[in-house]
């Protein structure tokens, strides 16, 4: 017989792309019921999407990128655990209840907020000026909305209008 199903959920809580609530409400729906599967849960404090999935690792050489590759060793010490089986290793690096997986995300709350892109592109179209003055005040936010959005355009296959361009274009 094929060896039993294991599932093993990994989520940055700095996610600006897909809400770790997701991960975080799935496994809690597993846990709350009886199941013969094994299912694991790492939240990965401060880490973006990118980040969790290998890409956007950066060099090691600066603060940021130093940062990332700890990060990133911490999925891989989780992804190889799970692939050998090695439930001890990974019940010290996952969550074990929905309890604990709360009290990682309130110890690291999302300093951006999700990517709405659709939304984000409105903001811009509108010319918002709240949107412009977060933009211009906070370095970090503006990035990480255009990283979005040039993600988000590249995956929908969409077109930026000329006002989304040049915003887009525009040194953060």
């Amino acid at each position: 017989p094929p060896p039993p199903l294991r599932v093993l959920l990994v989520h940055g809580t700095h996610d600006a792309n897909v809400p770790v609530q997701q991960s975080v409400d799935f496994a809690a729906a597993a846990w709350t019921r009886a199941h013969v599967h094994p299912l694991w849960l790492q939240l990965v404090p401060g880490a973006e999407h990118f980040t969790v999935a290998g890409f956007d690792l950066g060099d090691g050489f600066d603060k940021k990128g130093s940062e990332q590759l700890k990060i990133w060793a911490s999925v891989a010490k989780a992804v190889s655990a799970f692939v050998a089986c090695d439930d001890e290793a990974l019940a010290s690096l996952c969550c074990e209840s929905s309890v604990h997986a709360h009290e990682i995300l309130s110890a690291s709350p999302m300093k951006t907020p999700l990517v709405c892109a659709v939304c984000t592109v409105g903001e811009i179209e509108k010319c918002s000026k709240e949107f412009s003055e977060r933009c211009q005040t906070e370095e970090d936010f503006a990035v990480s909305m255009r990283r979005g959005l040039r993600r988000w355009l590249a995956w929908t296959g969409k077109s930026a209008s000329a006002r989304l361009q040049n915003w887009l274009d525009e040194a953060p």
